[in-house]
């Protein structure tokens, strides 16, 4: 069975250094870096024969889903 290929990162914006970041766009960003890295890391579980890759990305996994709640959190405040 052929592999499916391997979701691109998303493409984040450049941001001046000089230029503070808007919160609503750290959090667009940050929240599709999480969702970027749970897709990738169970695409590893499903596909991985390697016992520390699948749980490197269970790990992975657990701790995007952690930063995604918090982020939800942080957003309302």
């Amino acid at each position: 069975m052929p592999s499916a290929p391997a979701p691109s990162a998303p493409a984040l914006p450049v941001q001046a250094a000089d230029k503070p970041m808007e919160p609503k766009t750290f959090v667009t960003d940050a929240s599709q870096s999480d969702a970027f890295e749970i897709k990738i890391s169970e695409m590893a579980l499903r596909t991985s024969q390697n016992a520390a890759v699948k749980d490197f990305a269970t790990k992975m996994i657990d701790a995007h889903k952690q930063s995604t709640e918090k982020l939800k959190v942080a957003a309302t405040e």
